[in-house]
């Protein structure tokens, strides 16, 4: 199964013509018709959400997303699903049983994948929370900021912008790391050191990756989280790389921080601990359906889980 993380973002509205944020659950409004206009964004994501599901999409440079399904629960969670994929190449399709051609993907044809999006508002707040699924390196923030953004202009909210700012819940690692137990950091780099071991000599694999597992015991664990604490903190004068933390010579392109709290075990993907906005890793932590997809069920579960540690962290 390809890695799969949830992103975190802040959900903004600015009044663009005060240049202040936005009460979300109950907007007011300085223009001249208040009274035919929504009263909080979830009113205006209902619509949106209603209006587009199935019956339209929005694409951008080849990239295509389109709304499968979506709920509502206690009338400021919505969660569910979009449909992503990307266009403008033809590509033939094999049945590898028999290795025959089934057919071709025109240019104007798309596979799409199923993204997954939770979306909490609470009241007297002008920053909602937003998680979404990313697929190895492919995300869907872009297009949908675009998409319900060009909705909430065409709609006549002429004096709401959206804004989806990527946010690291700091907290949220701080208090693993204080209350729970750091099992397990690895160092991934997507390149073999082929120069680095004599065994590898010759062989020039066209794809693979290297993996560094440190298993954390007892006398290491509290100068090691000190140390990543303060890193992703920004509260650390050592200007190195992540990986010089152990001085491993692998080009490291991802850290994992696997944190044990209360039996429950929380993976962290962070790129660099430098400015770190990690994601929350759930690739083995969810279900594979029948159709080669994760379920459904199995990622609601680990978006409604990390949205109670980040309002659970934060209060």
């Amino acid at each position: 199964m390809v890695k799969i993380n949830l992103f975190t973002y802040n959900i903004i509205l600015w009044n663009t013509q005060s240049d202040e944020k936005v009460m979300l659950d109950k907007i007011n409004y300085s223009s001249l018709n208040p009274d035919i206009q929504p009263k909080s964004i979830m009113e205006i994501l209902f619509k949106f959400l209603s209006d587009n599901k199935e019956d339209s999409h929005f694409d951008k440079d080849n990239k295509v997303l389109f709304i499968k399904d979506f709920n509502v629960d206690n009338e400021n969670i919505f969660f569910g699903e979009f449909l992503y994929g990307t266009s403008g190449t033809e590509h033939p399709v094999k049945n590898i049983t028999d290795n025959t051609d089934d057919r071709i993907i025109s240019k104007d044809q798309c596979i799409l994948s199923p993204y997954y999006f939770y979306i909490e508002i609470p009241k007297n707040n002008k920053q909602g929370l937003l998680i979404l699924e990313s697929k190895g390196t492919d995300g869907i923030k872009t297009l949908f900021e675009e998409w319900f953004g060009k909705f909430i202009k065409e709609q006549s909210y002429t004096n709401l912008k959206l804004e989806l700012k990527s946010f690291l819940p700091k907290q949220i690692i701080n208090t693993y790391l204080d209350y729970g137990v750091l099992k397990r950091i690895r160092f991934i780099s997507n390149k073999l050191p082929v120069d680095e071991l004599e065994i590898l000599e010759g062989y020039e694999p066209e794809e693979g990756y290297v993996e560094l597992k440190l298993q954390i015991n007892k006398d290491n664990r509290k100068p090691l989280v000190n140390k990543i604490k303060n890193l992703i903190n920004n509260e650390s004068d050592e200007l190195k790389k992540y990986d010089d933390i152990i001085g491993n010579k692998l080009q490291t392109e991802d850290i994992k921080l696997e944190i044990d709290l209360n039996g429950s075990e929380r993976t962290f993907t962070i790129n660099k601990l430098e400015n770190a906005v990690p994601a929350r890793d759930i690739t083995d932590e969810i279900e594979e359906g029948y159709d080669g997809h994760r379920t459904f069920e199995s990622i609601d579960k680990k978006g409604k889980e990390y949205a109670d540690d980040i309002f659970r962290s934060s209060n």
